[in-house]
């Protein structure tokens, strides 16, 4: 529907363009294109938050009631937190990701 309405048909019997052109300046084409990488950011949260199998921010654990900490955004890439039981490991991660709130777009 929205291809015949806008009349995106592809072009038959045309290429890809292969020439170069000198007068061309290509700085304004990568300006936006670092625009589009750069879009999302800003839905990126501080940390990651962390919740028990009942929905909780707080598990039992060597039986006491302890607080997950929440992991900071620049320890993304430490495993050790995958591997943490006394925490949740990978599922509270995976809980805290499905509960987020979705971020505000830029705009």
């Amino acid at each position: 529907m929205i291809i015949k309405d806008f009349d995106l048909t592809l072009l038959k019997g045309k290429a890809f363009f292969k020439g170069y052109k000198t007068d061309v300046n290509p700085s304004i084409f990568s300006a936006f294109a670092v625009a589009a990488f750069r879009f999302g950011h800003s839905l990126v949260q501080d940390e990651f938050r962390r919740f028990s199998q009942e929905g909780f921010q707080r598990q039992y654990c060597n039986n006491e009631k302890d607080e997950f900490f929440s992991i900071p955004i620049k320890d993304f890439g430490n495993p050790v937190y995958l591997y943490d039981k006394c925490e949740g490991g990978i599922d509270s991660i995976f809980r805290g990701l499905v509960k987020g709130a979705a971020g505000k777009a830029d705009g």
